[in-house]
């Protein structure tokens, strides 16, 4: 009991004698004791198995039900805080048990390795910071977002794709709005072959929209996929609103820098702070960036300059300046550079940005 992932169905019937309820698992004899303390039809109670509580490996347990008298319960609950349930005669749970961040970590880090990414657990950091930083993520290895979002009880995943027949939002609107619904839960939408269809018609306008209205305590994301590795059909407005991540032979686009020069670890009080969206509360780098490419005479999208500081403000958390600053924009200014400028523009800008590093 009480492993990642596992889920077991119970059922509750109050005990007249001590007025408490007995658990018994559908799946074998081991029971938990919900010990009952409060007002009439309401009661106060702390699950307990053999002696100890519940979820002692997660951050929380996720609690849902059907009691006898119809009454629906569908709770989540930091372990700490008592959890007050309405009793009928007899009630049906089901629990499941929420992973504890280290948990998750482990996990992502399985995947990208799977993926082909390097075995270490720096590079898994600074992968999964990328994510918490961004909306929408291009990649040709969704696994290791599919992963990602797995490894939570209420994590779901929409995968979808493309037509080459859609010039519109109307032809996915259906997929967007899941998007928007129950904004607290991890969501993950997969747009396979995206770039199969007028992409500046049917995707930009419809993630340009969702970007604007999303709340900033959405959990939701989008992963586009595309049909080959080299970006070839992928447009520069889809890449001015993008991170990119293992996207390329033959590296596959893993961040390249000295694991050595790891400054931290990734920190999450809670397993869902791992796909927490985290923007930077300090413009003066994104003003500041802006500014000093004006300077030399190069202008760049204001959403794709927002997405490289912002990558760029998490990843410095755990990289020192430099190797933070070619993570951050070999994720997403290069991309958009080999797409929108000419050879000598993207040679003008690679050496803009590594002037940055001048004191």
């Amino acid at each position: 009991m009480g492993k990642d992932g596992d889920t077991r169905e119970y059922h509750l019937t109050r005990r007249r004698s001590d007025n408490s309820c007995l658990c018994r698992s559908r799946y074998g004899n081991q029971g938990a004791r919900l010990t009952e303390a409060g007002s009439t039809g309401c009661h106060r109670s702390q699950i307990q198995a053999k002696g100890r509580r519940f979820g002692v490996s997660g951050d929380a347990l996720v609690v849902s039900g059907l009691c006898a008298a119809g009454a629906g319960v569908s709770l989540i609950f930091p372990w700490k805080l008592r959890l007050w349930l309405r009793m009928t005669e007899s009630c049906a749970f089901r629990v499941e048990y929420a992973p504890t961040s280290l948990q998750v970590l482990e996990k992502w880090r399985e995947a990208l390795v799977a993926a082909g990414a390097p075995n270490s657990d720096a590079v898994a950091d600074v992968v999964l910071e990328a994510v918490r930083r961004s909306r929408v993520l291009l990649t040709a290895r969704p696994e290791i977002l599919k992963a990602l979002f797995t490894s939570f009880p209420d994590g779901q995943i929409r995968v979808i794709a493309t037509s080459p027949l859609w010039t519109s939002e109307a032809d996915w609107r259906d997929d967007l709005a899941y998007l928007q619904h129950e904004p607290s839960r991890p969501r993950l939408l997969i747009i396979e072959n995206f770039d199969a269809a007028l992409q500046d018609a049917y995707l930009v306008p419809a993630l340009l929209a969702w970007l604007t209205s999303l709340a900033e305590t959405s959990l939701s994301r989008v992963a586009l996929v595309p049909s080959s590795d080299d970006l070839s059909d992928v447009t520069s407005r889809v890449l001015e609103i993008s991170t990119c991540l293992a996207y390329k032979a033959p590296h596959l686009g893993w961040p390249q820098f000295d694991e050595k020069r790891l400054k931290a670890r990734l920190q999450a009080r809670v397993a869902a702070d791992l796909v927490k969206f985290i923007r930077s509360t300090d413009s003066a780098s994104e003003r500041g960036l802006s500014q000093y490419l004006h300077n030399k005479s190069i202008s760049l999208p204001v959403r794709l300059t927002r997405n490289f500081a912002n990558v760029y403000d998490g990843i410095r958390a755990l990289l020192p300046p430099q190797e933070a600053r070619v993570v951050a924009q070999d994720t997403t200014l290069i991309p958009w550079g080999e797409r929108a400028l000419s050879a000598t523009q993207l040679t003008l800008l690679r050496s803009a940005l590594d002037g940055l590093d001048e004191p």
